[in-house]
């Protein structure tokens, strides 16, 4: 996949995504930073992650992202 595209879908759109790869599909919170990278959440954190590199980009397949399910509460 192209790192421009990737990050067209991810751009203000932070959260969990759904990853396809050739080893299969991988969960990932994802987020855009100010620099323009593609990043990863770190564990328990909101704000800050780790940039994901372009080389590992190239090897997904697809990428989408998870929507919550609508409950209804009673």
């Amino acid at each position: 996949m192209d790192y421009q595209a990737a990050a067209t879908i991810i751009d203000r759109n932070s959260g969990l995504y759904d990853i396809t790869t050739n080893e299969g599909r991988v969960r990932r919170r994802l987020f855009l930073s100010a620099q323009g990278n593609i990043c990863e959440f770190a564990p328990r954190s909101r704000k800050r992650g780790y940039i994901i590199p372009q080389s590992t980009v190239a090897n997904w397949l697809g990428i989408v992202k998870v929507e919550k399910p609508d409950t209804m509460i009673r």
